[in-house]
């Protein structure tokens, strides 16, 4: 009976640290706790000493291995939890088996002894649940080493022996291998199939607080019209559809600049096809470096200002083409780290144009010139960094700009208005709940006009 009771306690502490571990879980991932009672078990205080959960799980130490910590948690007391339930305490002959256990909580315990030390030295705050979950650690470890077999005392061989033999049951070896082994293919499969479910709902959740940033950022965007923003007609323009239909995006771009390049292979892959390949990019040079940006306060890299006047240079010696050849050639270098090493005669040769002349270009007074009221432009327009981007005379926040969300949100904007001119039924513009929708409908029927209507 005292085994029993022994081994029932052993599994109430290992799910009483599952249930804690399982309430930071929660509100490690959905970033608010699931009940009023938990929220207030958390607390929410900044001072030191207080229990604060949310500040001790959003530490440094909230995350192991790239998993929350109370994932962990709760993978160690689900193993712990299966053991003490199907296994239990070995017989005296398999005591070798109680070593899995034993070792399993001493590291437990260790861990609950760092954590505590942590949560006392460094972060200066309490978490109730956390508090929890280490002091079912600690009586787990003690009823544990309790719970080692041991031989049967003379005196208990003697009543054993003395027993009818229609009473007397023989000792079997427990556990068996094969019991052994089905409790860890267990553990294993539960902690695959637990992590994928976290993983998923650790997705789940970023792409909701994606949508959420993302309507916000379209309010933002709609509500920051400009004046027609000036173009040149020979600005390099890069344009996917047939002639026509076109909405223009202008971009301030610095070749030295990751964004600026995730963004030009965003444009291409993702955020055209949105609009049926009838965006219009047209390119602006923002160079982040003193040399030849005077509204940036910071010397920044030189690479900045070579890459802009070469990316001129081809433009003047080979047109719009030309221009979009050596921006794509510009970026790969800047993705391989070797704009610093680029010889710009070898590039002019890679572009099939003359080197000499190109390398006089990247010089002379008209292409400083053009870069310069490309960057005087964008600084009256309020770029402070790059890529900066106006579509339809709008300003993209720059957190959005990568942002498919966003963009798509964007696109059925301007679908909405295409439908509205072509005479079909009167939608509502797009709102902030459909900020996450895919596009509809066609932006082919007639030219896009980015002015408000």
């Amino acid at each position: 009976m005292i085994r029993i009771l022994h081994i029932v306690a052993l599994v109430i502490l290992s799910l009483t640290g599952m249930f804690a571990s399982g309430v930071l879980l929660y509100e490690h991932l959905f970033a608010s706790p699931g009940h009023s009672w938990q929220a207030a078990a958390c607390g929410e205080g900044s001072e030191g000493g207080v229990s604060n959960c949310e500040q001790v799980m959003h530490s440094r130490w909230g995350k192991i291995l790239w998993m929350p910590t109370a994932f962990w948690g709760s993978l160690y007391y689900s193993a712990l939890t299966l053991w003490f339930l199907f296994i239990g305490r070995p017989s005296f002959d398999r005591r070798y088996w109680h070593i899995i256990p034993t070792l399993g909580v001493l590291m437990g315990a260790s861990a609950s002894v760092f954590f505590i030390v942590i949560m006392y030295a460094q972060l200066q705050q309490w978490c109730f649940w956390c508090m929890v979950s280490h002091v079912a650690g600690f009586l787990i470890l003690i009823l544990t080493l309790l719970l080692w077999p041991r031989r049967r005392t003379a005196e208990r061989e003697r009543i054993a022996a003395a027993a009818p033999a229609t009473v007397r049951r023989p000792a079997r070896p427990h556990p068996s291998v094969r019991l052994v082994l089905a409790v860890s293919l267990t553990v294993v499969l539960t902690g695959v199939c637990f992590g994928q479910v976290v993983v998923g709902a650790s997705v789940l959740t970023k792409m909701e607080m994606l949508k959420a940033i993302t309507r916000v950022m379209y309010e933002i965007y709609q509500d920051d019209l400009r004046d027609r923003i000036r173009t040149r007609p020979d600005d390099p323009v890069k344009f996917a559809g047939d002639d026509g239909e076109r909405l223009r995006a202008v971009v301030f771009s610095n070749f030295t600049c990751l964004h600026c390049r995730q963004f030009a292979e965003s444009v291409d892959g993702q955020f055209s096809p949105l609009f049926d390949n009838h965006l219009e990019v047209v390119f602006k040079h923002f160079p982040l470096c003193s040399e030849c940006n005077p509204w940036f306060p910071e010397e920044g890299d030189p690479d900045a200002c070579r890459a802009a006047r070469a990316a001129e240079a081809a433009r003047m010696q080979g047109g719009n083409d030309a221009f979009w050849k050596a921006h794509d050639l510009l970026f790969s270098r800047a993705r391989q780290r070797r704009l610093r090493q680029t010889d710009y005669r070898e590039l002019a040769g890679e572009l099939e144009l003359d080197p000499e002349r190109f390398v006089a270009d990247m010089e002379s007074d008209e292409v400083a010139r053009r870069i310069q009221e490309d960057v005087d432009l964008g600084h009256a327009l309020g770029v402070t960094s790059t890529p900066g981007v106006f579509v339809g005379n709008r300003h993209v926040p720059n957190v959005a700009a990568l942002e498919p969300y966003f963009w798509q949100a964007v696109a059925q904007m301007y679908e909405a208005k295409a439908r509205r001119r072509n005479g079909g039924a009167d939608p509502s513009a797009v709102t902030a709940e459909d900020a996450a929708a895919p596009p509809t409908a066609s932006l082919t029927a007639r030219p896009l006009d980015p002015r408000p209507e």
